[in-house]
C-alpha cells in the first residue's frame, strides 16, 4: 500500500503515514505516482502525537520494527551512487596498499630501482661499476694460472742381470759372511730376453733355449742353506720342473768376504763382436736377506741383446 498523500510505502495495518502523518485510507490498490502540485493540501489539522511517540512507544498498534518498511524499493540513482562510493573506497584501499608497501609503487626501494635504470644516474653508474668489478674478480678467479704438473719420477729400467733398483738402497755395504750363516726361505724367478739372439751369439743348442723359454715368467718356492765356513749358497725346490726334490738348482759362490755388500763371480767371453757374460752374484741386504742372481747375457757395445736371468730372494728363517 502507498500513502495517498505523499506516495510513501506503508504497511497493511498502518493507520497514519510515517512520512507525512496523513491518516491512511484502506485502499489495497497501489496509488499513482504522487503529484503534490496538483493535489490540494487537506485543511484538516494533523495530530502530531503519533509522530512524536514512534521511537519510544511499544504499546497500541505501533512499534519501531513495524514502522520500518519490509521491502522498500530503492531508487536507481541511490543504488548507482552507493556502488560508486564502494568502488571508490576499494580503489583507495588498493592504491594505498600498493603505495606504502615495501617495494610498492611509492616506496623508496622502487624509486631507487627506477633510479638505477636511468643511464645517467649516479646510482646506475655505481651499480654498473660494482657489476664490472664483480665480473673482473670472477674472471681473475677463473684465470688463476695453473702450476705446471710435477714431473713424475720415471721408473728406472733395470738392466737384466743387475740388482733391481728397489733393492739397491737396502744393500748392507759392511756385511760379513759370518752374520748371514743360516737357513732361508724364499722364491726363485726365471726371466728370458730374446733367446734366439742369445743362442746365435753363444752357439747354444736350440733345444736348450726352448727349455729356458718354457720357464719364462715363472716363480717357484725355494729353501736355501748357507753353512758356517761354506763357500756357496745352495738353493733347492720341490716345485722346479727340471730338478728332483732336494736337488740344487742354484749355487752362488761366497768364498771370500763380500765387497760393498756383494760377492760376485763373473766369466766374460768375446765372440763375433758380442760380449757374453756369465755372472753369479750374492747381495747381502740390511734386513738379513740374501738376493741371488745367476745371469747369462749378450751385449754389443753398450746395447743389451738378449739373455736369461735366474734370481732368488731369500729371507732368513731365524
Amino acid at each position: 500500500m502507498y500513502c495517498t498523500n505523499c506516495g510513501s510505502p506503508v504497511a497493511d495495518d498502518q493507520i497514519f503515514c510515517t512520512v507525512c502523518g496523513q491518516k491512511l485510507e484502506m485502499n489495497p490498490a497501489p496509488a499513482p505516482a504522487p503529484q503534490p502540485a496538483a493535489r490540494p493540501v487537506s485543511p484538516q489539522p494533523v495530530s502530531p502525537q503519533p509522530a512524536q511517540n514512534y521511537a519510544g512507544t511499544q504499546s497500541g498498534g505501533f512499534n519501531w520494527e513495524r514502522l520500518q518498511p519490509r521491502s522498500s524499493p530503492v531508487g536507481a540513482g541511490s543504488l548507482i551512487f552507493a556502488v560508486g562510493i564502494l568502488l571508490a573506497a576499494l580503489f583507495l584501499v588498493v592504491w594505498g596498499t600498493a603505495f606504502i608497501s615495501p617495494g610498492g609503487l611509492g616506496s623508496n626501494e622502487t624509486a631507487a630501482a627506477e633510479e638505477t635504470k636511468k643511464p645517467g644516474s649516479s646510482a646506475g653508474k655505481e651499480t654498473t661499476a660494482a657489476s664490472e668489478k664483480t665480473t673482473a674478480a670472477s674472471e681473475k678467479t677463473t684465470e688463476v694460472p695453473t702450476e705446471p704438473p710435477t714431473p713424475q719420477a720415471t721408473e728406472v729400467e733395470n738392466t737384466p742381470g743387475e740388482l733391481p733398483a728397489e733393492y739397491v738402497k737396502k744393500v748392507n755395504k759392511s756385511a760379513s759372511r759370518e752374520a748371514y750363516y743360516g737357513s732361508y726361505t724364499g722364491t726363485l724367478s726365471v726371466d728370458t730376453y730374446n733367446l734366439e739372439k742369445l743362442a746365435e751369439v753363444s752357439n747354444a743348442p736350440a733345444g736348450q733355449m726352448d727349455m729356458y723359454e718354457a720357464l719364462n715368467g715363472q716363480t717357484y718356492k725355494v729353501t736355501a742353506e748357507y753353512k758356517d765356513g761354506g763357500s756357496n749358497v745352495k738353493v733347492v725346490s720341490d716345485e722346479f720342473p727340471y730338478t728332483s726334490p732336494g736337488q740344487t738348482i742354484l749355487e752362488a759362490p761366497v768364498k771370500e768376504e763380500p765387497e760393498n755388500g756383494c760377492a760376485v763371480k763373473e766369466q766374460v767371453i768375446e765372440n763375433n763382436g758380442y760380449t757374453l757374460k756369465n755372472s753369479q752374484q750374492v747381495w747381502f741386504l740390511s734386513d738379513g736377506s740374501l738376493y741371488l742372481i745367476n745371469a747369462i747375457t749378450a751385449s754389443k757395445g753398450d746395447e743389451f741383446v738378449g739373455g736369461m736371468v735366474i734370481s732368488s730372494l731369500l729371507k732368513p728363517d731365524k
